[in-house]
């Protein structure tokens, strides 16, 4: 009997500098964040990776976020002394999904679409003081473009602001008429 293990590698991130890429890595049983530096062509383990994915560098290079593989812990790699630390649980049924980076390093965000409590929210690095930026229970936000969880794409744009893709097109029907030349 022939067997096949699926194996994905999901959320790549660069380093600030460019010189190495990380990505989660998932197979059944087995997720954890891998790094590939440019310029030796190496691929290594992150250590203590084991069960975090959806990584994300931080813009100064000094940190590397992550989720648990059951998206309700957000850890936190300090690179210079390549140590985990846990900066968020979930108290109550919160998925945390998709990363974000303050610009100055100084705040995580992150949506819960997939909880009671769905919002974006920005966690403050120091102290680990968390905020709601934005409430998103009322927003019919866009399906999950990879089929899995339900969960939309959110981020930071300019000044900080979140980006939400809002659906608003599942009940309308468009056509066109062309006229060529």
């Amino acid at each position: 009997m022939l067997w096949r293990m699926h194996v994905q590698e999901t959320d790549p991130s660069w380093s600030p500098d460019g010189t190495t890429l990380d990505f989660g890595h998932i197979v059944p049983q087995h997720v954890f964040i891998q790094l590939f530096n440019l310029k030796t062509r190496d691929t290594t383990v992150l250590p203590g990776s084991q069960g975090f994915f959806g990584s994300r560098w931080s813009p100064d290079g000094s940190y590397i976020a992550a989720i648990t593989a059951a998206a309700d812990h957000l850890m936190l790699y300090d690179v210079k002394n390549q140590q985990w630390r846990e900066i968020a649980t979930s108290l109550t049924p919160t998925f945390f999904g998709y990363l974000a980076w303050s610009p100055d390093s100084q705040f995580l965000c992150f949506n819960t679409l997939l909880a009671s409590n769905n919002g974006y929210y920005r966690l403050r690095i120091r102290d680990s003081k968390l905020e709601k930026v934005a409430d998103l229970k009322q927003i019919r936000v866009f399906p999950d473009p990879f089929g899995g969880t339900g969960s939309s794409w959110t981020g930071l744009g300019l000044g900080e602001t979140p980006l939400v893709p809002r659906d608003v097109s599942t009940q309308e029907i468009y056509a066109f008429d062309l006229q060529f030349p």
